[in-house]
Order: C-alpha cells, then sequence, then structure tokens
C-alpha cells in the first residue's frame, strides 16, 4: 500500500486476516486506512483501536462482510460517547458484542436491547438506565429487562415501578441492583409473598419516593392511605391494611420526620404483627424520648382522687388542681379537657370549665353507681395525657363499698378518711402532704395560710 500508485479502487478482503484486532495488520490497516475503498469477507472485530470515525466509513464501505464482532473494551460503555451513534447506525450489521463495560437504554429500541443482550458475550459490567424507560411497567422494555434480568450488574436512573410482572426472586434482583430511589409500587394483586423483599431492601425506598398504584393510590403528602399508622412524639399508632407488609420506610426518614418538628406524620405501617413493626415502634419510642427532652415533657404530676359523694348531697363538684399535670424540660400552656373514657361528651348534667377546671353538676333523680371520666391534658407541641376519674354517686358510700362516717365533707376522695389530727403532722411532712387526698390538702393550705 505504500507504494501502490494505481487508481484503484482498493478492497481489502479479511478473509483469514485473524479478525484483524490485535493482529500484524492491525497497525497496517491503520496506517493505510485512508487507502481502501472497500471491506469484504471476515470474521472482523472492530473496537476501540478504530476512531468512531473509522469505524463508520469501515462499516458503510462494506460489502459481505461478516461475523462482525463489537469489542466494547474502550468504548467509554457506548451510552454518551462518539461511539453510540455509529452502533445505532450499523446495529444490524454487528452479530456478536464481547469485552465491557456495557451501558443500555432508551438510546437503544425494546428490539436492540434484546439483540444486543441476546449476543452479548463481554464479561461486563452491564449497566441498566432506566431514564426514559417510563418505569417499565406496561412498556416494551419490560418483557426484555425480566428476561435479560441476570446479566445487568446494576441498575440506575429511573422512575422504576415493580410490581407482579417481576416474581419475588427478580423483584429482589432488580432492587438489590436498583443505586435509584425513584421507585414506584404496583401491589394491586401482591400477597405476602413479596413481604421479605420490603424487608430487606426496604433502605432504598424512601418514603418520600413512594408511590402506589391501583388499589392503594397515594395520598396527598405520598404516603399510602390506608396503610399507614400515626407517630407523635410520645407514641406510635400502628394500623391499616392486613396484607402482613412490614413498614416501606427507612429508619432515616422516620428520624429526619420526628426531629424536623412536625408533631404527627405518618408513617408506612401496616398492622403491629407486620415484620419490622416492633422494630419501627422502639424507634420511635426513642426518638419520642429524645423528643421530649428536648420540647418538654408532658406528664400526671398528681392524679385527681376518685371520690364518692356524703350526707344527703345531689351535687358533684370538683376543681382540677393546677399541680395534676406538668411539663418536665419544658414551658408550655396547658389545656383540659373532660370527657368520657370513649371520647364521648359529659352528660347533660355535667359540666366542665377547661378554663378554671371546675367539674360541676347536680345529679338527676334516681341516678346513682359509679360514674368515669377521662381528664385529658395537651401540651403546645400536641402531647396528651390522660387519666380517669371515678365518682361514687351512692350517697355515704365509698367506692370500696365503706359506709362513710364524715358527713362534713361534701366530696371526699377514695383513698381512705385522715383523722383530723394527722393534720399537725402534714404541716410538717411535705411527703405526707403529697400523699394526702385533694380535700384535705386544700384545707392544709387554708390553715396553713
Amino acid at each position: 500500500l505504500t507504494n501502490y500508485t494505481g487508481p484503484g479502487p482498493v478492497t481489502l478482503d479479511l478473509d483469514g486476516l485473524g479478525g484483524i484486532q490485535g493482529t500484524a495488520y492491525e497497525a497496517v490497516l491503520l496506517e493505510h486506512f485512508d487507502a481502501i475503498d472497500t471491506f469484504t469477507g471476515g470474521p472482523l472485530t472492530v473496537g476501540d483501536y478504530l476512531t468512531a470515525d473509522q469505524l463508520d466509513t469501515l462499516l458503510t464501505n462494506s460489502t459481505d462482510l461478516g461475523p462482525v464482532t463489537l469489542d466494547l473494551d474502550g468504548l467509554g460503555g457506548i451510552q454518551g460517547t462518539a461511539y453510540e451513534s455509529v452502533l445505532l447506525e450499523h446495529f444490524d450489521a454487528i452479530d456478536d458484542f464481547a469485552g465491557g463495560p456495557l451501558t443500555v437504554g432508551d438510546y437503544l429500541s425494546a428490539e436492540q436491547l434484546d439483540s444486543l443482550l441476546t449476543n452479548y458475550t463481554g464479561p461486563g459490567p452491564v449497566e441498566l438506565d432506566l431514564d426514559g424507560m417510563e418505569g417499565l411497567l406496561g412498556t416494551d422494555y419490560e418483557s426484555i429487562v425480566v428476561e435479560h434480568l441476570a446479566a445487568f450488574s446494576s441498575v440506575v436512573g429511573g422512575p422504576l415501578t415493580v410490581g407482579d410482572y417481576l416474581s419475588p426472586e427478580q423483584m429482589a434482583t432488580l432492587l438489590e441492583q436498583y443505586e435509584g430511589t425513584d421507585v414506584s409500587v404496583d401491589s394491586s394483586v401482591w400477597s405476602g409473598e413479596y413481604t421479605g423483599v420490603f424487608n430487606d431492601f426496604r433502605s432504598i425506598i424512601q418514603a418520600a419516593d413512594i408511590s402506589f398504584m391501583d388499589s392503594k393510590p397515594p395520598a396527598a403528602s405520598g404516603s399510602v392511605a390506608g396503610t399507614f399508622g400515626t407517630v407523635t412524639n410520645t407514641n406510635v399508632t400502628l394500623s391499616g391494611s392486613n396484607d402482613g407488609f412490614s413498614p416501606l420506610v427507612s429508619t432515616e426518614s422516620v428520624q429526619s420526620t420526628l426531629t424536623s418538628g412536625s408533631t404527627t406524620d405518618t408513617i408506612g405501617v401496616s398492622g403491629e404483627s407486620a415484620p419490622g413493626a416492633a422494630e419501627l415502634a422502639s424507634l420511635v419510642a426513642t426518638q419520642s424520648s429524645q423528643n421530649a427532652s428536648e420540647t418538654g415533657n408532658l406528664v400526671l404530676n398528681r392524679p385527681v382522687p376518685n371520690f364518692s359523694l356524703l350526707g344527703d348531697s345531689n351535687t358533684v363538684s370538683l376543681i382540677v388542681p393546677s399541680d395534676t399535670f406538668s411539663v418536665i424540660g419544658g414551658e408550655s400552656d396547658i389545656v383540659l379537657s373532660m370527657t368520657l373514657p370513649d371520647g364521648s361528651p359529659l352528660p347533660e348534667w355535667l359540666d366542665f370549665n377547661p378554663v378554671s377546671g371546675r367539674l360541676y353538676g347536680e345529679i338527676p333523680a334516681g341516678l346513682n353507681g359509679v360514674i368515669e371520666l377521662q381528664l385529658t391534658a395537651r401540651d403546645k407541641w400536641g402531647n396528651e395525657v390522660s387519666q380517669i376519674i371515678r365518682i361514687n354517686l351512692d350517697q355515704g358510700i365509698t367506692l370500696d363499698g365503706e359506709e362513710v362516717t364524715n358527713p362534713d365533707e361534701q366530696i371526699q376522695p377514695d383513698q381512705a378518711l385522715i383523722d383530723w389530727a394527722e393534720i399537725e403532722a402534714l404541716f410538717v411532712s411535705s411527703e405526707k402532704e403529697k400523699q394526702a387526698p385533694v380535700g384535705l390538702r386544700a384545707k392544709l393550705k387554708e390553715l396553713m395560710s
């Protein structure tokens, strides 16, 4: 070729040249590449010893060429390189793909992706880029990805929608390979066999990125309606469906929610028996304890005692002492409320003033027995603490069924009658004062003043 002065054309017959790449002919081809008009015969291996332009020229000017192997070594994974457009233009001329790495994505049609992966003999790694593949579910790429799932070393991009088009094993494989967080879940036909998948890989499914389709539409916050529990600074309520799924959030996202200043939020929990629910409840309890130290902890300081009516009184009158509830480690106004234990309103004959803390009512004729009331305190952070107060409406009878012998007191604490001779001892013993019933404490403070 160096000494050739003829007008040409020059055809390079590849038969017997060992595929060119790596042979003694490779350097000669490159030196005289522009002198060769057509290429024929084979085999031929093309790769990064050719520039993208040379590869294009070779494949464009070939006749009866084959078989052609594209060696991906050094081609930068193809996607996004100068070789990408050349591959697409001459895709049908390439018989085999070897070497690596290889990145496949929507620059290939579904048919091309299938052909490339079917004819790929290289060691990889093979990366699947989901950008532009519309989540896979219901697209032409869905069956191709499932068929060649074992060939992928990693999956990037997004979004990704997983569902029953994958077996639980395939879903586990795909989620393990997936390096993104933009995951949607089509759970319309799921059964318990899928539970373990998300137990193992829920760390990659962040609460903010989850959306559900079909039977579980996403709520406005991105949470899943019907399968979530409520978290506050002091407790966790696990509720929802019985599908057996574990929390679909990472511990990091729960901690973020609980430390963000929000007093109430929803997290992915589906029943107290769900795998991982106990772990999440423990996390919330721990975090709630930390929050309490930062925002103040509402506690029942001195419970209001149960009480009975004395003498012939037909009224109930009680003022909740100001120290019944307190906030430890913080400052907050406390709002009181009183209901029946099931949360329903007080009967019409009873009235509770949440500002003064006074309970008052005239007992209807013929009403007797024991009535239970729920006293609730709430602080500015949304924490709530409650206690049950029992009132015996039978005059002269304590809750323990004993006869009341002190007719001078209309409302007598239920735990015991204290001999007035003990008042002197209460003056000098703060511990005894704390233990004294409400009525006696009031008398004691009156006398002390």
